[in-house]
Order: structure tokens, then C-alpha cells, then sequence
């Protein structure tokens, strides 16, 4: 297994597409290519529809996939909000690779059995591959997507992102071999000699204790121990620094358990789904959670900041690569929330930067997203503010989740 990464800052899509396959064969001189992941911003001029053709002029990109995106990742770079292009390459011998397109409108219903998500997606029995997801982020039912694959497929992993750069339906594009898609999911299915460890960085950290949900309708969370929410975030602030208190006004979370068996003192971090609070009602004392709630699931509310989700990013990484069983990767993809970045740190490449630290020298390629697909706790889910890793080795065991 063999992997390459380049990024060109060229404005124009031929030439961003000449400079990067250059510094792709540079690296990869030993025969035709197994699969290629493109990234490239929609600021480039020319005709994303040309971009198959167009690459086929420098090299054989084996399975293409890839899409539009706000900022691109690649050759040790980040570059954000401003014409680039990213292009990582592989050579994967004894892996199988499944290319699949679906536009979510026709997926298996919730009873369905796992026959027909393998035949919807054309993956035969006896095939228990791998997943890269590319989405556009105006397609419907991804969840209902990404929850069937984990149903059908639960010991592998799934990661990727939803496209960027676009601000309305059919202005995203998502390219699958030859085809470039205005909507829809693209993907490859991966199986065979390959291991891709997964690590999800959210980012944030607790402050109060672990709770339990005693009363909650869908979405609205009205009691936690039995105490309105409220009441519970206002005898936490006296405990806060200022800092921490300033940023319960702009940057407050609530942390989700996702084991349903453990009891609130046995979960730690990468146990907890961080999801958005979209709303509060001040007279009854409930807030309103972008998840769906059930009664004994455990809460912890959760701050983000610069310096947080930097500390968190290091954990995860180094949990990961400490892990037994760990073997240094050939390659890697990253999948980072738009929210991250320069924005979030005040300078360029960091998420990259810390993988390189922890890592080592990999290639890493990917983008920035309207959301990361990853697991946490073992279910795969879509997130935000989030750096979803894969990193790819060679070998045939099941994916342990990070």
C-alpha cells in the first residue's frame, strides 16, 4: 500500500489539475493508481463537469471520488476560503474497491432486511467492506443512510464528509469515476486487505456533572435528575471561571451518552455525541437539543473553545495511535468541520500539523465540511465542529472504533 498527497494553489481547474497530478507522480512512479480522492474549491475557474477528463490527461486516477469544497486538505497543507485543489492517491493491492451512488429518495425502510440495504447499495454477501461517504449536503435521509449502513455493517467503518462551498441546492458538486453529480451520496466500499482506524475530535469539554434524562419529548430536554435544565446550567455557572462563563453564552453543548448500560460515572471522553442546544424556553425552564432523547440517557453539558478542542484533538490522536495493536498508516483522510481551522486557531494547518506530530509524516488529504461523518461509541453519526480521521494500513482485521 502505497499513498501520495498534493494540493495546487493554481486558479484555474487545468492548471490546479496539472500541478497536482505532477507532484502525485512524483511520488507514485510504480504503475497505475487504485483510487484518487479530489477536493477542489469552487472559486477555481473552468467546468467542474471537465474535472474527469481533464485529470485523465495526467494520470490513471483508478476509482475517482471526491467534490466541492470551501477549503482543501493535502501535501501538509490547509488552505481555506480560497482557490485550491487537493489530490490524495493510492495504490491498494488486495483491496476491493465498490464505487456507489444513491440520491437517499429510495433507500430500505427502517424494517427492512439487511439483503436489501446490500442489493441497494451492490455489495454482495460475504462482503463486509469499509465506507467513504461524499454528501451533498441538501440531500435528505443521510442519517437514515448512514444508520443502515452501520445496522448491515456494524464492525466497519464509516467516515467522510457533506460538501462545501456551494449555498443552494445543485450548487455543490460530487464527482464517482466519470460522473459528476449535482446531488445524491457517492461512495466506495472498501474490503480486503485494508484497516482503517478511525479517531473523531469534537472538540469540546464537561463542566458539571454527568445526569440523566427523566423527562424529555423527541428533541426537548425538560428534566435532568429531575431538575429543568436551566436550573441546572444556573447553579454551574457560579462554579466557572469568567472565561467559562462567557462561553456558556456562545459556545454551550450538551453532551449525549451513547451506551445505554453504562452508568453516568463510567463515561469518558469519545463516549459522549456533542450536539448543538437550538433552543430554550425561559418559563417552563427546557431546552431544545438537535438529537432525539430518550429518558435515562446520560447528559453533560459541554464548552468549546480554541484551546479545548486543540487538547481534545491531541487526546484522541494519541489514544489512537498508543492504541495496541496500532501499526503506522500509509495513507490518511481528514474530514474537518468549516468551523475549525484558522478560524477556530488564529493559524493555518493546525488540525494537520498535530497529526504529523502524533503520526508522523503521512500523507493526508481531505476538506472542510458542512459536516464530518465518524463514530462515536461505535455508532457512526454526522457532526459539526468535528475532525473526522481515517487512516489506512494494510491488513485484514475489523476496524476497532476510536
Amino acid at each position: 500500500m502505497k499513498w501520495a498527497s498534493s494540493i495546487s494553489l493554481q486558479e484555474s481547474i487545468p492548471a490546479a489539475l496539472e500541478e497536482a497530478a505532477e507532484g502525485i507522480c512524483n511520488e507514485i512512479t510504480d504503475g497505475s493508481l487504485d483510487v484518487s480522492f479530489l477536493f477542489y474549491s469552487p472559486k477555481l475557474e473552468g467546468d467542474a463537469s471537465q474535472i474527469p477528463s481533464l485529470l485523465m490527461r495526467h494520470l490513471q486516477p483508478g476509482m475517482l471520488i471526491g467534490c466541492s469544497a470551501e477549503g482543501v486538505i493535502g501535501g501538509g497543507l490547509e488552505v481555506e476560503r480560497r482557490p485550491a485543489l487537493s489530490l490524495t492517491c493510492a495504490k491498494l493491492p488486495g483491496v476491493n474497491i465498490i464505487p456507489t451512488y444513491t440520491d437517499a429518495m429510495d433507500l430500505p425502510d427502517g424494517d427492512a432486511p439487511p439483503q436489501a440495504w446490500r442489493e441497494c447499495l451492490g455489495i454482495r454477501d460475504g462482503i463486509n467492506p469499509h465506507f467513504i461517504l461524499l454528501v451533498d449536503p441538501f440531500t435528505p435521509h443521510v442519517e437514515d443512510l448512514i444508520s443502515g449502513l452501520d445496522y448491515v455493517f456494524p464492525e466497519t467503518s464509516k467516515i467522510g464528509g457533506l460538501a462545501s462551498g456551494g449555498r443552494s441546492q445543485g450548487t455543490n458538486t460530487l464527482n464517482l469515476l466519470d460522473q459528476v453529480y449535482r446531488s445524491g451520496i457517492v461512495g466506495l466500499a472498501l474490503s480486503g486487505d485494508i484497516v482503517i482506524d478511525t479517531v473523531v475530535a469534537q472538540g469540546c469539554r464537561p463542566i458539571g456533572k454527568t445526569m440523566r434524562v427523566t423527562d424529555c419529548d423527541g428533541n426537548v430536554l425538560k428534566k435532568i435528575d429531575g431538575e429543568c435544565p436551566l436550573d441546572v446550567l444556573e447553579n454551574i455557572a457560579p462554579t466557572l471561571s469568567a472565561h467559562d462563563r462567557e462561553l456558556m453564552a456562545s459556545s454551550l453543548f450538551v453532551g449525549v451518552g451513547m451506551d445505554p448500560l453504562s452508568g453516568a460515572r463510567d463515561l469518558e471522553r469519545g463516549d459522549f455525541l456533542i450536539r448543538n442546544l437550538i433552543g430554550a424556553d425561559h418559563a417552563s425552564g427546557v431546552l431544545v437539543v438537535a438529537d432525539q432523547l430518550r429518558i435515562g440517557q446520560a447528559i453533560q453539558f459541554q464548552l468549546r473553545d480554541s484551546q479545548t478542542s486543540a487538547l481534545d484533538l491531541e487526546i484522541m490522536l494519541s489514544s489512537c495511535v498508543d492504541a495496541p495493536g496500532y501499526s503506522t498508516p500509509a495513507g490518511a483522510l481528514l474530514f474537518s468541520c468549516l468551523g475549525r481551522g484558522e478560524h477556530l486557531y488564529g493559524v493555518p494547518d493546525y488540525d494537520s500539523s498535530i497529526f504529523r506530530e502524533k503520526a508522523g509524516e503521512i500523507p493526508l488529504g481531505g476538506f472542510f465540511c458542512n459536516g464530518e461523518i465518524g463514530s462515536v461509541a461505535n455508532t457512526t453519526h454526522i457532526h459539526g465542529y468535528t475532525s473526522s480521521f481515517g487512516l489506512f494500513s494494510s491488513g485484514s482485521r475489523e476496524n476497532s472504533k476510536e
